[in-house]
């Protein structure tokens, strides 16, 4: 998971589900800490983003929490092209893509 910031109620989430060859996600995995990661942390409004991943099915979602709702919506159209070039490295499908509002967050005390 990478952090720059800690997220509060009102962020905005991006879910995107993407759908592959399970022989090929350490080359998706290497893509995204490489190519998305970067792009993400140097942009306004990130907070953080976490990759999830089945190994047997080849599914991944990556999720991203933006400060705030205008966040989510300005990193919309360049995000689409993290996508688009992602899909076509590793051949793989965007199966869901879903926005949200953040309304409740528990954690566990330190």
């Amino acid at each position: 998971m990478t952090r720059v910031g800690r997220e509060e109620g009102g962020a905005g989430v991006r879910h995107t589900v993407y759908q592959m060859d399970p022989a090929a996600l350490d080359e998706a995995i290497a893509g995204y800490e490489d190519t998305a990661v970067p792009w993400l942390t140097e942009t306004d409004g990130f907070v953080s983003a976490a990759l999830l991943v089945d190994h047997r099915s080849g599914r991944q979602l990556s999720q991203t929490i933006w400060r705030d709702i205008d966040a989510l919506v300005k990193s919309r159209s360049p995000a689409a092209a993290i996508r688009v070039d992602a899909v076509a490295a590793t051949d793989s499908a965007v199966v869901a893509l879903d926005e949200y509002g953040k309304v409740f967050r528990s954690v566990r005390a330190e």
